[in-house]
């Protein structure tokens, strides 16, 4: 019999091979000495029989590098949030309470000046501006004279011209009635200045629609010929002949000459 030396079982003297662990037994003497000695290496397989063990090996080194991974990688995760959020601080705070201190500032400052610009103009003062203002708007008025006649030329050139017075004329008189719509009169021509105000309200729906129709004429969406019941005209139409503007416009006027007198 022989006996394989690397797990010990016993063979026939013909095997080649353990039938066990595959051992090749080619070399071994079939003879008792050489079957004798594998005991001692039967004593070693237990410490050599850790070759099951060596399947796990590919196992255990894989599991066991795994591990320092996460660590290595938690960290960069952990640290961008922990980054910002020191930044986002800094970067929106004190831009917030700037705004809010320059918004209070202004406030501050435009409560300042309503309280001490609050009271009645003098006369002479209420006067004075209220006859600039309107003076403004009358100059502006007379600008846009000159524009009905180029709006409805058949030159493009021409109907873009009277256009883009028409809006210089029509900003101008804007502002113009902004101011006379802040002012502050006195007691005594309070009566004046509610005719301007409605006066001015007034002028604003006809610039309204002038502004329309202008804009329309320039750019050949309508021309001279065009009909009558064309929205932007018709809607310029309606306010010319609106009895209540045509009031206020002619109290306008009547107030500026009564103001002028005065």
């Amino acid at each position: 019999m022989k006996k394989c030396p690397a797990c010990g079982h016993s063979e026939v003297d013909d095997s080649h091979f353990c039938d066990v662990c595959g051992a090749d037994l080619t070399s071994l003497a079939p003879d008792a000495p050489a079957a004798a000695e594998p005991p001692a290496p039967v004593d070693q397989a237990p410490a050599e029989s850790p070759a099951p063990p060596m399947a796990a090996p590919p196992v255990v080194p894989v599991a066991a590098a795994a591990p320092p991974a996460p660590p290595a990688y938690v960290p960069p995760v952990m640290a961008p949030p922990a980054a910002a959020a020191v930044p986002a601080g800094n970067k929106w705070v004190m831009p917030v309470v700037i705004a809010v201190v320059a918004i209070l500032v202004i406030a501050g400052g435009i409560f300042a000046y309503t309280t001490m610009s609050s009271g009645p103009m003098t006369a002479a003062d209420y006067k004075a501006k209220a006859i600039m203002y309107l003076g403004q708007m009358e100059s502006a008025g007379s600008e846009t004279s000159a524009t009905m006649q180029l709006i409805s030329s058949t030159d493009a050139g021409e109907r873009a011209q009277a256009n883009a017075a028409w809006d210089a004329a029509a900003a101008q008189m804007r502002a113009a009635m902004a101011g006379i719509r802040g002012l502050r009169p006195p007691a005594e021509f309070q009566s004046i200045q509610d005719r301007l105000v409605k006066g001015v309200d007034a002028t604003e729906k006809v610039i309204a629609a002038t502004d329309t129709l202008y804009a329309m004429l320039a750019s050949g969406e309508i021309n001279s010929s065009s009909s009558a019941d064309t929205p932007a005209i018709k809607a310029f139409a309606d306010i010319e002949s609106d009895a209540t503007i045509g009031a206020a416009l002619s109290d306008l006027t009547a107030a500026y000459s009564e103001l002028k007198s005065k």
